[in-house]
């Protein structure tokens, strides 16, 4: 048996793994951990480490494209994509847009992804906060569509309460697109890898400072993009690949 963990629940699958789970993944033959995160985890349970491999995603060829003409003309855009849901937290990222638009008054903010149970929530706050203008809803988008608004944006924002390692954040990195995060799961190491910045969960006031430090350093947003272009080439799945079918040849 072979084992790969993506669970955006990380608070949960601990508690799960360490009672009931653990007697699973210490009978598995070997474990494919997506991040650092994971594997430490993995030793923490008591499963030897010569039986985990270390094989993050691998990115979808699509986002590796040539860059494509903008689709939209505001500044800046903030783009957010994943279900519309409590994990993903966009209620963070709408808390901190009044606070945004009173530097940034053009300021949109882009959510793509279907509804799993927040939208309306997260259109009534937007009324709330007198902002509708300025958060889009853009709903399910494919593969080829979420990287032609990620060549039109300024900014991703990965606002998780939980993630295993996050196929966004490296679709992002291959569209040279800088962005920010939650310190959920193995995210904290992609922004080790890309100089990118860690945000907190519930502090929409810092996000907002945060917003406003990457976009108004210009030298700072072409360093964390050189790094995000450079890093995505170890993700291609003309990489991840070969790891994973060198692991089960060996295996099987």
């Amino acid at each position: 048996k072979i084992i790969s963990q993506r669970s955006p629940f990380d608070f949960l699958r601990e508690r799960y793994d360490e009672k009931i789970g653990k007697k699973t993944l210490l009978l598995c033959d070997h474990l494919i951990a997506l991040s650092q995160y994971d594997f430490d985890f993995y030793k923490k349970i008591g499963v030897d480490e010569s039986k985990i491999s270390i094989i993050p995603p691998g990115i979808n060829e699509i986002f590796f494209k040539n860059k494509q003409k903008k689709i939209l003309d505001f500044k800046p855009i903030l783009l957010s994509v994943g279900e519309l849901s409590w994990n993903k937290n966009q209620i963070i990222m709408i808390q901190a847009m009044p606070k945004i638009l009173e530097k940034k008054p053009n300021a949109k903010l882009i959510l793509i992804g279907p509804d799993a149970g927040e939208e309306n929530n997260l259109r009534d706050l937007c009324i709330k906060l007198s902002i509708t203008e300025h958060v889009l809803f853009l709903g399910k988008k494919s593969p080829e569509e979420i990287s032609n608004y990620m060549d039109s944006s300024d900014l991703l924002l990965q606002t998780s309460f939980a993630e295993g390692l996050s196929s966004v954040l490296l679709e992002s990195m291959a569209r040279g697109l800088p962005f920010m995060s939650t310190p959920a799961g193995g995210n904290n190491s992609l922004c080790d890898l890309t100089s990118g910045k860690l945000i907190p969960f519930n502090d929409y006031g810092k996000i907002s400072q945060e917003i406003f430090e990457i976009l108004e350093n210009q030298e700072k947003y072409e360093t964390i993009k050189d790094f995000c272009l450079n890093e995505s080439q170890n993700f291609s799945w003309y990489k991840i690949f070969p790891k994973i079918s060198q692991l089960y040849e060996k295996l099987f």
